[in-house]
């Protein structure tokens, strides 16, 4: 049976109508897996996806210094400060006074943090492989291939945005 061409009704698929369909498929693929329930969900609780992303970039970094976590997520320092209070409050983060200068200050995950980080990442990678497990092998490798290439592009615009600013 002839696979239909919609090129030849339509003309040359236009970037618009490529981006349209992407999220599209974007948003269809990621809905479905948030109906998916997953084994480590209720540990996850209701915590913001900002203050997730926090607890792996701390859990990424190990013990830092607020600035240093503040550049790391992309946020003032001041805004950073008031995460980490939230953090700390909820048991998941700790700060640690440093023992060569007592000024300074370093945040570092709990064990508590550590335990929601690992649940997280359980999760995220069941996600993954359902998303994955349709694909033959060859498939996951080009699709994770144009991934980095988009991820790359990405980084290098958001870099000449932030030159330009």
């Amino acid at each position: 049976m002839k696979k239909f061409d919609h090129e030849s009704i339509e003309g040359p698929k236009s970037l618009e109508a490529q981006a349209r369909r992407l999220v599209a498929h974007l948003d269809e693929l990621f809905f479905a897996n948030l109906q998916k329930k997953h084994p480590t969900e209720e540990l996850e609780g209701e915590l913001p996806a900002r203050e997730m992303r926090a607890i792996v970039i701390l859990s990424n970094r190990g013990r830092c210094i607020m600035s240093d976590f503040a550049n790391a997520i992309g946020i003032p320092i001041s805004t950073a400060t008031h995460m980490i209070e939230k953090l700390v409050r909820k048991g998941l983060v700790m700060r640690v006074r440093s023992e060569e200068d007592r000024r300074v200050v370093y945040v570092e995950l709990s064990d508590e943090g550590r335990k929601r980080e690992q649940h997280y990442l359980q999760n995220r990678m069941a996600m993954g492989r359902d998303m994955l497990e349709p694909l033959s092998n060859g498939e996951r490798e080009l699709f994770l291939e144009m991934l980095v290439k988009m991820i790359r592009a990405a980084n290098q615009n958001a870099k000449q945005d932030g030159a330009r600013a």
